[in-house]
């Protein structure tokens, strides 16, 4: 696990609770839920959600998906005790988003919330990679991030914590998802219901590997 995963796993730890009520209202993010859902083809499809916090945008696939065979990883254990209570039927792993490639299962969809900011532009072209590998066939992959300049990227220090955060264009990502055989690409801006000074609009994409 590297440095930028380490401080997440550190921070995001050391505030789960407060995280799980400040982001609880996931409503603004609707649209692309569903749009993911669209894309599954069975009635029981597999769902990986990486960097899966608290449970809250689960909950939302549970609502959606009532016959998904859900997994969440997550680098913070404390956030998985709160996912182990929200989704009480799903399967918990703590790890690093880029060690999916170690799981043995493939999957028909693979839900990435919010994970995308902690990872370097390099390791966000490795995970995309690996995704792909873990998605069956026709498989779906949702992707969100804070949309903004590359040269925003950094560490960003607030009553002590010390986090980084990496900002995305959708050209970048799309060409990575391209470039791995994804196809059916859907692309949205929203204005972020908590913005920051780097960047008030958030991006959402989902695709279908091929």
């Amino acid at each position: 696990m590297n440095e930028k995963y380490q401080a997440a796993q550190r921070v995001f730890g050391k505030y789960a609770e407060d995280y799980m009520h400040k982001y609880a209202d996931t409503s603004a993010y609707q649209d692309g839920i569903d749009a993911f859902c669209r894309y599954m083809s069975v009635e029981e499809p597999k769902i990986l959600d990486v960097g899966c916090g608290p449970g809250l945008q689960a909950l939302d696939l549970a609502e959606k998906l009532p016959q998904m065979k859900y997994t969440g990883i997550d680098a913070s254990k404390e956030m998985l005790t709160l996912a182990k209570k929200n989704i009480p039927n799903g399967e918990f792993q703590q790890m690093d988003a880029l060690n999916i490639d170690e799981l043995e299962d493939t999957y028909d969809g693979i839900f990435v919330s919010f994970c995308l900011p902690y990872m370097s532009y390099e390791e966000v072209a490795e995970f995309i990679a690996k995704c792909r590998l873990k998605l069956k066939s026709g498989g779906a992959l949702y992707l969100s991030c804070m949309m903004g300049d590359e040269n925003h990227s950094g560490w960003q220090e607030k009553n002590g914590d010390r986090l980084y955060s990496s900002y995305f264009c959708a050209s970048y990502l799309a060409s990575k998802l391209v470039e791995n055989s994804f196809t059916n690409i859907l692309i949205d801006r929203m204005l972020s219901p908590n913005p920051s000074p780097e960047s008030n609009t958030d991006l959402i994409i989902v695709a279908n590997k091929n």
